[in-house]
């Protein structure tokens, strides 16, 4: 299975790069994070990209997820869904045969940042929930967590900016433990 994440920043900014995105890759699911879009501000272009089956979660200019399967891959509709803990418009999942897909933005946590270790915390016992279940769980998105000093520009490492946390990387790690790699 061919699944790409991506962080847009504003779809209405990257419809064109997606659409040639979707023409050259063909990917059997795409997953993208940060849509700043309502899904009646969807380019037409992208609402129902040719072959895929769409799904848009998204408010104005903030936050916003989308999901899309293709249709040649999976001829059956999915059943799309929000895990309870969802709220702005941040997690969006897919079941297609054999594995859940989940698109993610986690919260940056500069304006909330109990509001982002509460979201990792509930998302970490969603990723539990299914690894219980002996499902297969494919997480894609902006986890905005550094995972270790490596993954961070030397100039850019700050041991007390939010990403960068302790406490935000060991529930990262948590996170990972529950079945994902």
């Amino acid at each position: 299975m061919k699944v790409i994440t991506w962080n847009v920043n504003g779809v209405r900014a990257r419809q064109h790069e997606l659409g040639t995105l979707l023409a050259n890759e063909q990917p059997d699911v795409v997953c993208l994070q940060e849509i700043k879009a309502s899904p009646d501000k969807v380019p037409d272009l992208l609402v129902s990209a040719g072959g895929y089956w769409c799904y848009w979660h998204g408010g104005k200019g903030y936050s916003g997820v989308g999901l899309h399967v293709r249709k040649a891959s999976h001829p059956d509709r999915p059943a799309f869904h929000h895990p309870p803990f969802d709220f702005e418009h941040r997690i969006l999942t897919a079941r297609v045969p054999g594995v859940t897909v989940a698109s993610v933005y986690v919260p940056n946590g500069g304006k909330d940042f109990p509001a982002k270790i509460a979201f990792i915390e509930a998302l970490t016992g969603y990723a539990a929930e299914i690894h219980e279940k002996g499902l297969k769980l494919v997480l894609c998105g902006d986890m905005n967590v550094a995972r270790t000093d490596m993954d961070v520009h030397p100039k850019e490492r700050k041991p007390k900016a939010i990403g960068q946390l302790p406490e935000e990387r060991e529930l990262l790690e948590k996170l990972i433990a529950q079945g994902l790699v």
